[in-house]
């Protein structure tokens, strides 16, 4: 006999007459399926609306199940029009070649009732058939099968022979008709499910059970986060129906979590986008230090949040697969391994573990202790490995582990002693830090049954009254924490009886404890206040975009700023400085918002939590020098860039990731004019193209065969160039250099020598320039050069010995002026000498009193903190050092090549002088 499977193409939609209401229903019964999987644990995958309404799968037991949902007013009969739709498409499915290995049951599923019997209905056979069909037997099956067998016949015989492929199905189906086997299997797995209430009624039972449902999900659910969670979740399965991929229309227990977990917010939120991502990503294991620690964040997320139940496998796996990477260096090694024992043992606050699984613990702590702290021990690793030992050996006192006593006195020793020994040679921040390690060794990790016990106390009280000396140094410290500790220390000397004992050591820390709640207060209030300041500074942008608006919030930006410079608010502090880079962007102030992007590239490359701001900052260095004209620069930013995504956050999908195609469409326009403009570039742009690999052939080839056919000409070239950039393009190359900007209506050109050295000199310079010009607009928005002065020229040159600057030539409607920088050591930043200058040079245009122009340089520096904006982390020139390397930089001799020549004016006039 001939494949049934040809029969499939009998295959119906059989949506098209569904009313409103019986898709409302249809969603609401998929809602109650898709939750019932995940609180039975099923393994059941769902699909909606695909193949039948809904349509059930376990691929591990090959079983699938089909409903077709009905709301109807009506009761049902043989002579129902759906009735017989229904088994027909059943038909349909059971012959479709992708079931045939399964156990598949249909299910037709109504609101309403079986009709009473009249005429011809047979009503009383579905009766029968629905009140014997989970032990259907001789004589009604075979009237069962006959019913079924005559419908599906009628519905066969509807098809036109015409077609080939329906004249074949029907010929396959002429010799099913006697195959008795195949109409009894079907027949059975024909089941029927009425539950005779009105459709409203229906509907407000299904929503009963959904909420219910929902009630029994093992997360953290609230009893008014219930209303969104089954809002968000009614809303995915709607989305699901739009989608012509049917994997886009599965519903599986990964897919609830995430969705409930988003509807909860906070938090859990980002934990459920985590899973959902790791759980769906087919990447192969390779090391790459940045997707790496973004799995041990996610990892250490979960087990620390003890409600978020059952993924400890599939985090420890994933962390596992990484462990046995061959090229994996050691200080990634001891990081994997310090999650995995976390995860494993899973430790609450007061040491107790929770469902600790202890196979192979003991070989990943013997394998920690090998690498930490012979190779690898810098302050945060030791902290970790105190917390680790005091862990490990907690769990081995409960009988969890089982290592020798004398593997912990050497790791102990080793611990101490290594410590110990780099104290004096740290920096404040990190002494600290091993102090703070010391002390915990003294109060808990040394032998409690040691006579010198009151000496261990008195060590450890003096190791915290140390780190209470250095509060006014150590701005980056987290006190907060340490705070907790001390607390935690008092506490446990309460409870082990040794405070009635020892209570000098009990006055002495809740001394420590009263001056550390005073540092705390202190900078947490500072904290409260920049998170104020960031909020209004968010506020201006989010609700206005005029220029006075605009430096409303970079004031607000930078007293934020100034509070958050701390360890525990680190992240704050790099958001808040990209907010100041943005808003002096807008104000087209380039350089003063490049000095912010290159300061969070250099902060975020030290802190690995931080590590995928540099992938930002990167960017904005790279399109702030795409509208300079910087074009050299822009080539050297791209490789940063480009490293910086690859390494932690590769995600090369253009549709989703906008900012990723924006760089790659500006880069490519960089790449397609730069050797129209400049022929003797084609050898460095040949270059850089090699180098870009398989980015080139699936990106930037498409974006220049699209500059090329849109933008054939020079002249068409440099229009659409024009209309990019805020200044010439390749101004940065040459034997001078110079930089143009409009402000106070004037335009500024900035001009020293093309080298290594003097780029970072003289960008700082235009940096520190427009930080001072945006806060005079900010503060003194009256101020105004007036006069027939259009151009002001700034020639910078290197003295050894301070002076102020020197008009050199002047006209009626230009100045030029020598500004002499001095060799001042750095990183400490010579930015009064250089607001001096800028200073003298705006008391060079005679429009307002000396008087008047030193009250308001007083002013801005002493009350309104000019210094600090243009003190951030390092000077700008060892920040432009940090990312630009001066062999790269040599290696293109852009000094030598002839400048550029245009007719157009490409300087944009300045926002804030409107």
């Amino acid at each position: 006999m001939s494949s049934i499977t040809q029969l499939s193409i009998l295959n119906k939609d059989t949506d098209a007459y569904a009313t409103e209401r019986g898709y409302e229903y249809q969603k609401l019964k998929t809602l109650e399926s898709w939750l019932q999987n995940s609180v039975q644990k099923s393994d059941e995958i769902i699909y909606y609306d695909y193949e039948e309404d809904i349509f059930q799968r376990d691929l591990t037991k090959l079983k699938s199940t089909f409903r077709q949902i009905k709301l109807y007013s009506s009761n049902f009969s043989f002579g129902s029009e759906e009735i017989s739709k229904a088994l027909s498409h059943f038909f349909t499915l059971y012959c479709a070649g992708d079931y045939l290995l399964d156990e598949v049951k249909f299910v037709f599923e109504a609101n309403s009732n079986i009709a009473r019997q009249h005429t011809n209905n047979k009503a009383e056979l579905l009766r029968e058939w629905y009140d014997n069909q989970d032990d259907l037997k001789e004589p009604l099956l075979s009237k069962c099968i006959a019913i079924t067998k005559n419908i599906v016949t009628e519905f066969v015989n509807t098809h036109d022979d015409a077609i080939l492929e329906i004249a074949n199905a029907k010929a396959v189906f002429e010799e099913l008709k006697s195959n008795s086997d195949f109409w009894e299997k079907f027949t059975k797995s024909i089941s029927w499910n009425f539950q005779g209430v009105e459709p409203e009624e229906a509907m407000a039972n299904s929503l009963k059970e959904i909420e219910s449902l929902v009630k029994q999900l093992p997360y953290p659910i609230k009893v008014n986060n219930i209303e969104s969670i089954v809002h968000s979740l009614h809303f995915h399965i709607s989305q699901c129906a739009t989608k012509e991929n049917p994997e886009e229309r599965l519903l599986d227990s990964g897919m609830l979590e995430s969705k409930i977990l988003s509807a909860i917010g906070g938090s859990e939120k980002w934990y459920g986008e985590q899973l959902h991502k790791w759980q769906s990503s087919e990447e192969k294991e390779v090391f790459r230090l940045g997707r790496l620690n973004e799995l041990i964040g996610v990892a250490r997320f979960y087990r620390q949040h003890q409600n978020l139940d059952g993924h400890r496998e599939f985090w420890s796996t994933k962390l596992m697969r990484f462990l046995e990477l061959a090229d994996l260096p050691d200080f990634s090694k001891k990081d994997i391994i310090y999650e995995l024992v976390f995860q494993k043992l899973r430790p609450t606050l007061d040491f107790k573990f929770h469902n600790p699984e202890t196979m192979g613990i003991e070989d990943l702590v013997i394998q920690y202790f090998e690498i930490v702290p012979g190779k690898v021990s810098d302050p945060l690793t030791m902290e970790e490995t105190v917390n680790l030992f005091s862990i490990v050996r907690a769990a081995d006192a409960f009988g969890l582990l089982d290592l020798e006593t004398e593997k912990y006195e050497v790791w102990l020793n080793e611990i101490e002693n290594n410590i110990i020994s780099s104290l004096e040679t740290v920096k404040v921040n990190a002494r600290c830090e091993y102090l703070e390690s010391l002390s915990v060794i003294e109060f808990n990790l040394k032998d409690w049954g040691k006579d010198d016990r009151l000496q261990r106390f008195e060590n450890g009280i003096k190791f915290l009254k140390d780190i209470l000396e250095l509060s006014e140094q150590a701005e980056q410290y987290n006190y907060s924490n340490l705070l907790i500790r001390v607390n935690e220390y008092i506490k446990t000397c309460f409870k082990l009886g040794i405070a009635d004992e020892h209570h000098e050591i009990i006055d002495e820390l809740e001394s420590i404890s009263a001056d550390l709640a005073v540092i705390v207060s202190k900078r947490e209030g500072d904290y409260s206040l920049a998170v104020q300041f960031s909020n209004r500074g968010i506020n201006y942008l989010n609700h206005s975009k005029k220029p006075k608006d605009l430096l409303r919030a970079l004031d607000y930006f930078h007293k934020s700023k100034n509070f958050l410079f701390r360890n525990e608010t680190k992240d704050g502090f790099v958001l808040v400085l990209l907010n100041i880079c943005q808003v002096y962007k807008a104000i087209g102030f380039n350089f003063a918002a490049k000095y912010y992007a290159l300061a969070v590239f250099f902060y975020s490359m030290y802190f690995e939590e931080l590590f995928k701001k540099s992938v930002i900052s990167s960017r904005f260095v790279f399109e702030i020098d795409y509208e300079c004209g910087s074009w050299i620069h822009c080539i050297l930013d791209f490789k940063r860039f480009i490293i910086s995504t690859d390494e932690f956050d590769p995600n090369w999908d253009l549709d989703s990731n906008i900012t990723l195609r924006n760089v790659l469409i500006k880069y490519a326009h960089i790449l397609y004019t730069v050797p129209k403009l400049v022929p003797d570039l084609d050898w460095l742009i040949q270059q850089r193209l090699n180098a870009l690999g398989w980015i080139k052939e699936e990106h930037i080839d498409i974006f220049i065969q699209i500059l090329s056919e849109d933008f054939g000409s020079k002249e068409e070239l440099i229009k659409l160039t024009k209309s990019k950039l805020k200044d010439y393009p390749l101004n940065d190359i040459g034997e001078e250099r110079i930089i143009q900007f409009r402000s106070f209506n004037i335009l500024w050109r900035v001009s020293f020598p093309n080298t290594y050295e003097f780029n970072s000199i003289g960008e700082e310079f235009c940096a520190i320039c427009q930080i001072c010009f945006a806060d005079i607009k900010t503060f003194y928005p009256d101020f105004d050069l007036k006069g027939e002065i259009q151009a002001t020229d700034i020639q910078l040159v290197i003295s050894d010995n301070p002076k102020p600057p020197s008009l050199i030539r002047a006209s009626p409607n230009a100045y030029v002026w020598e500004v002499y920088l001095s060799r001042t050591p750095k990183p400490f930043p010579n930015y009064p000498s250089l607001l001096g200058c800028i200073m003298s040079v705006l008391r060079g245009f005679k429009v307002e009193s000396d008087e008047y122009f030193s009250a308001m340089l007083k002013d801005l520096i002493d009350v309104k903190e000019l210094g600090w904006k243009t003190a951030i982390i390092q000077a700008y020139e060892e920040l432009y050092r940090s990312l630009y390397l001066e062999k790269e930089f040599v290696k293109i001799k852009s000094h030598e090549l002839a400048p550029l020549k245009f007719d157009e004016d490409f300087v944009r006039k300045n926002i804030t002088d409107d």
